[in-house]
């Protein structure tokens, strides 16, 4: 097959990440594109079978900008005749489906994040038009969880779950601190508890309810805390202002000897290794490619659970520990087992190298070739 993969840009982000993912596995049986924004870097590891062509003006007029990829993409489709496109996130599914326009490509459109929200973070109007709506429009529109085609499935022509690909080789654990790496390279843990996320939407990504929850952990555990060294490390990159809203939280809640701010990293690995616990405390997820990497790294696991959603991650595996979103008490009582109790502690993160084996990218290309061999098929005929 002939497949174009379409996304705005390959840095940065975790569709982004997934998509390119998607590009190198699928390029090792297929002939693959990636069309992309080939004016900002280009952070993430492409396959040299993989071709990327730039559809993007170097203008950042957002108007002109997607105006100028539909036109450029249009063109891109007559010269190649791929038997299949595939957008990453919506806007980048829909302009495929403009610029394919009477070229009889089908359209495979991905979602990223979850079809339902909290009252506390409602989704917007274009949003909700857009997942409700527009995605009426494609062949196919792939979801990350059950959780979501149950919500959507009706809704559309056809929905498919198609999780994440794991982008880490999980790690082997031989002993409570007998770690190594896919290349055999040992690593020890420490007492850090990881957090990762874009800190403009801290509010979505649930770091305020995560600092009070530090808070009660601290409290109740300070001296075993400062005897055993823990401290709460929050990576990524700072947005919007976000990054001195959570400090002045800091300081308010008298955490500054506990937190630290890593900002934007390339060394999420090592972090992941070096982190003993992995936090996720958002009030909402479509599922957290960033828990898996974590658990693939031999991170015991805390996570809140958007109506089921990480407990798909989890699957029926004790890798980890569950509390619902915006519930502080919760996630601290869970944080306090995991980092008091080694053995526990051990258990899960035992667990949960093994369970990530299940999103190596080779299942999940797997699962996408046999989804673009039926969508090809289907318009054939």
């Amino acid at each position: 097959m002939k497949i174009i993969i379409v996304q705005s840009r390959a840095c940065f982000g975790g569709a982004e990440h997934v998509g390119v993912m998607l590009a190198n596995g699928l390029a090792e049986h297929h002939e693959v594109l990636l069309a992309t924004n080939m004016h900002v870097e280009i952070s993430f590891s492409v396959s040299k079978r993989v071709r990327i062509c730039n559809i993007f003006p170097k203008e950042h007029h957002n108007i002109h900008k997607w105006l100028s990829a539909i036109q450029q993409l249009r063109q891109l489709f007559v010269q190649e005749k791929p038997d299949v496109a595939i957008g990453i996130l919506s806007t980048c599914s829909f302009i495929c489906k403009v610029a394919g326009v009477g070229l009889g490509i089908p359209v495979v459109a991905t979602e990223h994040d979850a079809f339902e929200r909290p009252e506390s973070a409602p989704m917007s109007r274009g949003n909700a038009f857009s997942k409700f709506w527009l995605n009426r429009l494609f062949d196919v529109v792939t979801v990350l969880t059950e959780a979501d085609k149950q919500v959507i499935e009706n809704r559309l022509r056809r929905v498919v779950v198609m999780p994440n690909p794991l982008s880490l080789q999980p790690a082997t654990m031989e002993g409570p601190n007998e770690l190594k790496d896919a290349e055999g390279n040992s690593f020890a843990k420490k007492p850090i508890v990881l957090a990762a996320g874009r800190l403009g939407p801290w509010h979505y990504k649930g770091f305020d309810v995560l600092l009070e929850a530090w808070a009660k952990v601290l409290s109740r555990c300070k001296g075993n805390i400062q005897a055993e060294g823990w401290r709460l490390c929050i990576a990524g990159k700072d947005e919007a202002g976000g990054l001195s809203h959570l400090l002045l939280m800091v300081r308010e809640k008298g955490l500054d000897d506990s937190v630290s701010f890593l900002g934007f990293r390339k060394d999420m690995v090592r972090l992941y290794q070096e982190a003993s616990v992995f936090a996720l405390s958002s009030r909402y997820e479509g599922f957290g490619l960033v828990l898996v990497e974590a658990m693939s790294q031999g991170c015991a696991c805390v996570s809140t659970d958007y109506k089921g959603r990480q407990k798909e991650i989890f699957g029926d595996t004790e890798c980890g520990l569950l509390c619902p979103p915006e519930d502080a008490e919760a996630l601290a009582e869970a944080l306090q087992s995991v980092m008091t109790d080694a053995t526990l502690r051990h258990r899960l993160q035992k667990n949960a190298i093994e369970r990530s084996r299940f999103f190596m990218p080779l299942h999940i290309v797997k699962l996408w070739e046999q989804l673009l061999s039926e969508v090809v098929a289907a318009r054939k005929k």
